[in-house]
């Protein structure tokens, strides 16, 4: 039997079998961690061929990561350009620590698909993912439809911990915390910080079933291409929650749609100490039945629309602390105040 086939046949058999059946667990846990290492070791040095970016590393990659999480350690990615099919992905499972050096891109190869992942973490517990860029390929795409490119895609998963992530140039979002089924829970515990969203097309993030979010220290930038092309989107799907959501020290600049928009059924949010400016339609919309919005010691300033619109059914919000635009005349009022309040 070649060496490999030997290691992973015997790394099979030890996870399968008690161990008295097999091995005296000092030789056990030797034998595990020998195959595992060997497993690591082969699927670094596959990564290493393709960090200039001239080979599909997505295989590559996805070996790293399994190998790492199946040692209970950090998967590593050096600095370099990673070319990874988007339509594949590559998946963050329970347990997974993925680190990529503040020089490590994955870059999405061009897709004709209208939904994909570059990064995929479904139906997952206790992920980490630090550093890098997640670049997508909304200027190379090779199709017209669909909005739902994401670069790093969240679906039914609790405690996972986004930072020092740069996600820029998707098809759809930069980062989409949602479900994977219709059957599925919705997320819980998820925190983000120092995150960089620039330049996606649909939003820099959408939150659609999520319970407990923490959104800190974080930019969402230059979205645009196709609406609602908002900074963040806090929407249900249908009846799933969007709540107990903490949006806090954040910078959402220059976004073509609105700069935070709740809309249908979000509730229990706080956007504090925030700087909203320079959104070409509103700084914060609240739509739909938004309820229990706290928006407190934020600057909202020079927003093409106003600074904040509170939608006719949201209900229970409270603002204190912001700094506003002053008044400004228009074509059509000559007073236009910052904050509008729908009757």
């Amino acid at each position: 039997m070649p060496n490999d086939s030997r290691r992973t046949f015997i790394l099979t058999l030890a996870k399968c079998l008690p161990a008295t059946l097999l091995l005296p667990g000092d030789v056990l846990s030797q034998v595990i961690a020998t195959a595992t290492d060997k497993s690591l070791q082969k699927s670094q040095a596959a990564l290493a061929l393709c960090k200039d970016g001239q080979c599909d590393a997505t295989s590559a990659i996805q070996a790293v990561i399994d190998a790492s999480t199946e040692a209970g350690g950090v998967a590593v990615i050096p600095a370099g350009k990673y070319s990874v099919n988007a339509d594949k992905g590559v998946y963050l499972r329970t347990n997974t620590r993925l680190a990529l050096d503040q020089g490590a891109q994955l870059i999405a190869q061009p897709s004709s698909n209208g939904r994909y992942g570059i990064i995929r973490i479904y139906d997952a517990k206790n992920v980490s993912l630090s550093g890098g860029t997640i670049i997508g390929e909304r200027d190379a795409h090779l199709g017209q439809g669909g909005e739902w490119g994401m670069g790093i895609d969240i679906e039914s998963c609790s405690d996972v911990s986004i930072s020092n992530v740069v996600v820029k140039d998707c098809w759809g979002d930069g980062v989409y915390i949602g479900l994977s089924h219709s059957s599925s829970p919705p997320c819980r515990n998820i925190n983000l910080q120092n995150v960089m969203a620039i330049g996606n097309r649909r939003q820099g993030m959408s939150i659609v079933a999520c319970i407990g979010a923490n959104v800190i220290d974080s930019k969402f930038l230059s979205t645009a291409g196709t609406p609602p092309s908002c900074g963040i989107d806090l929407e249900p799907n249908g009846d799933n929650p969007v709540s107990n959501i903490v949006i806090r020290n954040c910078n959402i600049e220059g976004n073509a749609g609105s700069g935070i928009q709740t809309w249908n059924h979000a509730s229990d949010i706080k956007i504090i100490q925030c700087t909203i400016i320079n959104n070409r339609t509103h700084g914060i919309l609240l739509g739909g039945i938004a309820s229990n919005v706290l928006i407190n010691d934020n600057k909202i300033l020079d927003n093409a629309k106003y600074d904040i619109y509170v939608g006719k059914d949201a209900s229970q919000y409270a603002m204190k602390g912001n700094i506003l635009s002053p008044p400004r005349r228009t074509l059509l009022f000559s007073s236009h105040e910052p904050i509008y309040i729908q009757q």
